[in-house]
């Protein structure tokens, strides 16, 4: 097994509520104003306080090779939507630059790969992100392919799924028994005189599991993004640049096929029903903050320090690209209340609250699935991905070498 060198370690985050009795913790409950709007039945709960969860964090494994030769331990290029666990514990990351789905126990034990780069059968060409599904198999998507591939955990001949180049399933994608949840995004009128003439739409859909579009169950609009054109030497590239801290659709979806959505810079959540219809929201008083200097200054630096990558483009075009992206980069006037939306594998809604401070962690809120207020868990981050077997697995990169690190992590109820 291979860690990083970091020193593998066990943290508790200490709660006021561990010291309390269940009636001083039952006291303490956040009660929600109930109304109705639009029709909907509406929680609104107070924008601030309620119990904070008496929750342990153990440290399992730190995996990523820092100063060592083993490719099995060295990936880069993993997104937050390209990690996955299987029903036995075990991590499976998309390794971006290898082309290659990579697998590890719960302790960091390096398990097996899959794929390579290419085209065909059970190869990987430019995925956006991987899930798990039925049978312990691992589905790397590639929307720009039209292509779902699934890899059996426990080896054997991969499977393809192939979608309709107009209606190819795009991350995340939700597996489940007898059909599968995407997402679709629409640009219309692409290439029009102006950005003003197009239609940029995100859609929440089901298909089968051979790829078939079943329905729509959710549509909203997005921002329209600005055009930037890049010039080097005898090359002329297309950026398309959204403001920054623009609202965009956040969803995630229940065992049952429910769906919790945000489409909005305020601390509101919808929950649908399988078929698309609205049947709850859940929301908190505690409007979007304005965006600040000190949230565009983090911004741009944050930029200046990216690897800007593009098929076939040179170091002098990379460079110009990402100068002109900054240039280019403009801000939404408010910073949404929610960063994040997840399902545990108990049906627990994980709600990402952003800080009310600049380059703050902000807060995890929890609800069951009626959008109860089940307690807040600070000190605790949003993690990159919640598996089965209560663990959990964080992305993370070394801050000496920028070596990217997946840490995996048991959450342990108090």
């Amino acid at each position: 097994m291979r860690t990083s060198s970091r020193t593998v370690f066990t943290f508790t985050v200490a709660m006021l509520t561990a010291a309390c009795s269940g009636t001083e913790a039952a006291s303490r409950r956040l009660e929600a104003q109930r109304d109705t709007v639009d029709g909907v039945p509406r929680l609104l709960y107070p924008g601030s306080g309620g119990p904070a969860l008496a929750w342990r964090l153990d440290t399992l494994a730190v995996i990523g090779d820092i100063m060592g030769d083993d490719p099995d331990y060295q990936f880069d290029q993993v997104t937050r939507g390209g990690i996955a666990g299987d029903t036995n514990g075990n991590v499976w990351l998309l390794d971006g630059a290898g082309k290659r789905v990579i697998g590890y126990s719960s302790d960091g034990t390096y398990l097996n790969s899959f794929g390579r780069q290419g085209s065909g059968p059970g190869e990987i060409n430019m995925a956006g992100g991987i899930t798990a599904g039925r049978g312990d198999t691992i589905w790397v998507s590639e929307a720009m392919s039209g292509r779902l591939t699934g890899f059996p955990v426990a080896g054997g001949e991969p499977r393809t799924i192939t979608f309709d180049a107009s209606t190819a399933a795009a991350p995340p994608i939700v597996m489940l028994d007898d059909q599968l949840l995407a997402g679709m995004r629409f640009t219309f009128g692409f290439g029009g005189p102006s950005p003003a003439e197009q239609e940029n739409r995100a859609v929440i859909a089901r298909f089968s599991l051979e790829g078939a579009l079943r329905d729509t169950l959710f549509s909203t609009m997005l921002p329209k993004p600005d055009i930037v054109q890049i010039e080097s030497g005898n090359r002329r590239m297309t950026m398309l640049s959204t403001p920054r801290f623009a609202p965009v659709l956040r969803w995630a979806a229940f065992s049952d096929g429910s769906l919790a959505i945000v489409t909005d810079d305020r601390y509101a959540i919808s929950i649908l029903n399988p078929d698309g219809s609205e049947r709850l929201r859940v929301e908190r008083d505690a409007p979007p903050r304005a965006t600040t200097d000190a949230d565009r200054a983090a911004v741009l630096d944050e930029m200046r320090n990216q690897q800007v990558s593009a098929f076939g483009a040179d170091r002098a075009t990379l460079d110009e690209m990402l100068k002109r992206r900054i240039e280019a980069t403009t801000f939404a006037p408010t910073v949404p209340r929610i960063e994040g939306l997840a399902v545990d594998e108990h049906d627990r809604l994980w709600v990402h609250a952003s800080s009310d401070e600049p380059g703050g962690d902000g807060r995890i809120d929890l609800y069951d699935g009626t959008g109860e207020f089940l307690g807040s868990l600070p000190g605790i981050g949003m993690p990159t991905a919640l598996m089965r077997n209560g663990l959990a697995a964080y992305l993370d990169q070394d801050e000496d070498t920028d070596v990217q690190q997946v840490t995996v992590v048991r959450l342990l109820e108090e």
